[in-house]
């Protein structure tokens, strides 16, 4: 949450924290939500995911109001926003599917679907670059991936990589260079 930084969300229980004390976030999701995310340049914004996605535009307020923006008949794996533009989502499935809206803000955003380059049944990551928005980096299980146009191809750059899950892909927001870092459960 970009407005109140010590403000936690948990999926389980569909509560916040904010100063120590509990409060409902709304959360559309019967059950657990599998992603949520935030934009800096719309603090006020956030999607939350579980097979279907879904859009605030009043995170702030006390019980926020989620619109559906994304019907889905496949898990949600991850999400991302990118860091240059609040429109621009990438919501990755478990059926080798990435879902892509450049106007997620919109009433009604609209999606194309793109295939990942490798399975993402297990884990999958995503992240977009600050430096060029059109270069986006996909994790498929152990396997890295680096697009220069937005998901329509991939190039793998895993090489020299442990053959173990990848749990999430980060990207140096402080880096005047592509600098990506990799989390797995073996560290």
């Amino acid at each position: 949450d970009y407005l109140i930084p010590n403000r936690v969300y948990y999926f389980s229980g569909n509560r916040r924290v904010v100063n120590g004390s509990d409060q409902p976030w709304g959360n559309p999701i019967s059950g657990n939500a599998r992603a949520m995310v935030f934009s800096p340049l719309q603090p006020n914004a956030a999607f939350v995911a579980s097979s279907n996605v879904y859009r605030t535009l009043n995170l702030n307020a006390f019980t926020p109001s989620w619109t559906a923006i994304l019907a889905n008949n496949s898990s949600v794996k991850a999400m991302a926003v990118s860091p240059n533009d609040a429109n621009d989502l990438y919501v990755v499935t478990n059926n080798m599917q990435l879902k892509h809206s450049v106007n997620a803000l919109a009433a009604t955003p609209t999606f194309t679907t793109l295939t990942a380059p490798s399975s993402t049944a297990n884990t999958a990551s995503i992240a977009i670059s600050k430096l060029n928005s059109n270069v986006v980096y996909l994790t498929c299980g152990s396997n890295v991936y680096r697009s220069i146009n937005q998901g329509s191809t991939w190039v793998a750059i895993s090489s020299g990589l442990p053959s173990v899950n990848i749990i999430k892909i980060y990207l140096d927001e402080y880096s005047p260079n592509e600098a990506a870092y990799v989390c797995s459960a073996a560290g």
